[in-house]
């Protein structure tokens, strides 16, 4: 597989764009892990748009068909996740009787990224870092480990790959979790490395992106609203 760049003028506008916010974030809010989520995207930028491969085109999406149903999806996957969430890591957890189910299952979610400002954190969290996220883990490096282990991009239950493929991504969610925002709680690794299953197989099975990602904005924004 080859690259070529192919710098469109719609993907300079948003490359801008998006990089003018983080790098408000990063003088205004917490530096370091703004500068993490700068890289983050500048890699998931030049991957998914200054870059030709059918690899990637795959996982890229058409919003305007793709918007409502997506959402669609993206809602009803939350409530499969919210409740399942919550009912596995009861069996597995000693859980205080204190902790709400929306504490259980939004607990990942780092609500003070962004000190200062609760608008600029419900922007930041719930829009800019869910997009950079899901984009990176589960577009860029899904993207490249199935291509590095030479596997299909198919929703295929009976390819072992398909399941291999799912936890090595989500461990690297839940990893990214822990090392750079500071999720130390077993419980909330446990359900951070829950999301990144949920997120993957939506990728899978409906073969864009863009369920994931409504996914991940419904779930950061309720968890900071």
């Amino acid at each position: 597989m080859t690259f070529q760049a192919i710098i469109k003028v719609e993907n300079l506008v948003l490359l801008i764009v998006l990089m003018f916010l983080l790098s408000f974030f990063t003088i205004n809010f917490q530096f370091n892990l703004s500068v993490v989520y700068f890289i983050m995207a500048s890699i998931s930028i030049w991957i998914f748009f200054l870059t030709d491969s059918p690899l990637y085109r795959f996982y890229r999406t058409s919003w305007k068909k793709e918007f409502l149903p997506s959402l669609l999806v993206a809602l009803v996957a939350y409530v499969v996740f919210y409740f399942g969430a919550s009912t596995i890591t009861k069996f597995f957890f000693t859980i205080d009787p204190s902790i709400t189910t929306q504490e259980i299952a939004q607990g990942f979610v780092q609500a003070a990224v962004f000190e200062g400002s609760r608008f600029i954190s419900i922007f930041a969290i719930g829009g800019i870092i869910p997009l950079i996220e899901t984009i990176l883990f589960f577009g860029a490096a899904l993207g490249f480990y199935l291509l590095f282990i030479n596997s299909s991009t198919k929703f295929d239950p009976t390819n072992p790959n398909f399941y291999i493929a799912i936890i090595v991504i989500s461990a690297l969610f839940t990893v990214f979790h822990l090392t750079a925002k500071g999720v130390t709680n077993t419980r909330d690794l446990f359900v951070t490395f829950m999301f990144g299953v949920a997120s993957a197989l939506l990728v899978f099975k409906f073969q864009r992106l863009s369920d994931a990602i409504f996914l991940h904005v419904i779930n950061n924004y309720l968890a900071v609203a």
